[in-house]
């Protein structure tokens, strides 16, 4: 494979500044559906299953510190449904299922010993198309849409910081109220484009671009006349995997999001080593970063169609006295389901 795609991706996504944090994943890939409605179905099988855990602990060097600050719960389930006009072409659909809990304030910004938790839900559904180019199909250009439902839950015991809320400080949010719910939909759009190489098609590269909030809903839990409006977004990776002998693969990958003010770049580099040929085990190890936030430690495995990974994020630069620790789980699981042949019944001549 010519590793020429892969630089040019890289001097592009290095020209962007990264300067803040947003709701993401370290490993991405166990979240396929978030990234980019067109993954949907982009893998080799019937039904891909998948999942992410991801636990972060935030808080101030005050010992007035309580509760953990985020978690996030993302899963996911595709299937690979029809075939499309072109003789390469098929159509695949799939629902995804998120949840993001934000709190563990100070106690003395808590009213109360109940919930103080701001609770983020969604559920969602995907769909993408995906064409199949050139004489063996090789490479695949998709395009996919997301239309997603959210709800947001705070606890009424709570005294939240305006930065969480959208608007007004502490006492005017009290003074205001606010809702125990609210909900708003959203729409994403993206293409991706994957080319495979190589014998038996073992060198892969794929990139895409996902627009998000193209629905820009009124997202703020108050009571009062103040908005906190999504911004409209995009999702923009790039990934690769290369041989690097019979036993040995090269796997770097990119992502940049960007989410109204916000926005960080993701970049990894991993490697994989085939244990048992046989039995189709092999481990997975490597690095990332996250400029100005993080170095992520990376391991995980492949069974067969097993695919599991673990992530260990390593705090640093301005946010080193707010983060304490960081731990992902991801994984997913692909289903092969074969129809059966017709058996055709043999009638025997009587006179045999």
């Amino acid at each position: 494979m010519k590793l020429k795609y892969l630089w040019v991706v890289c001097a592009l996504f290095l020209m962007v500044k990264s300067d803040a944090q947003k709701l993401h994943f370290t490993q991405f890939e166990f979240a396929p559906l978030v990234v980019n409605p067109a993954l949907t179905g982009s893998f080799q099988g019937t039904v891909r299953l998948s999942g992410i855990f991801r636990d972060q602990y935030f808080g101030s060097q005050s010992q007035n510190t309580s509760g953990q600050a985020f978690q996030n719960l993302s899963l996911g389930v595709e299937y690979n449904a029809l075939r499309g006009f072109g003789k390469f072409d098929w159509i695949a659909v799939g629902l995804s299922m998120g949840n993001h809990s934000a709190g563990g304030m100070s106690i003395e910004e808590t009213a109360g010993t109940g919930e103080n938790r701001l609770s983020t839900n969604v559920f969602s559904l995907n769909a993408a198309y995906h064409i199949g180019l050139g004489k063996k199909g090789n490479s695949v250009f998709s395009i996919g849409a997301q239309y997603g439902s959210y709800s947001r839950k705070i606890g009424q015991d709570a005294v939240w910081r305006s930065e969480l809320l959208g608007g007004g400080d502490p006492a005017y949010i009290m003074s205001g109220g606010m809702n125990d719910n609210t909900g708003y939909t959203d729409l994403s759009a993206g293409v991706t484009f994957t080319s495979r190489s190589g014998k038996n098609n073992s060198n892969l590269f794929r990139t895409g671009v996902n627009i998000t909030h193209i629905f820009t809903g009124n997202q703020t839990v108050l009571m009062s006349s103040s908005r906190d409006d999504k911004s409209i977004g995009f999702i923009a990776f790039a990934n690769m995997e290369t041989a690097m002998g019979k036993k040995s693969s090269f796997r770097p990958a990119l992502l940049y999001q960007q989410d109204g003010p916000f926005s960080h770049l993701e970049a990894q580099v991993k490697f994989g080593y085939l244990l048992k040929p046989e039995k189709q085990i092999s481990l997975n190890y490597g690095l990332g970063i996250r400029p100005g936030e993080s170095v992520q430690v990376l391991l995980g495995a492949d069974y067969g169609q097993l695919r599991a990974g673990i992530s260990y994020d390593l705090v640093m630069g301005g946010v080193r006295d707010a983060a304490r620790e960081t731990f992902e789980l991801g994984v997913s699981y692909i289903f092969n389901i074969e129809k059966k042949p017709k058996r055709i019944p043999v009638v025997f001549c009587p006179r045999l």
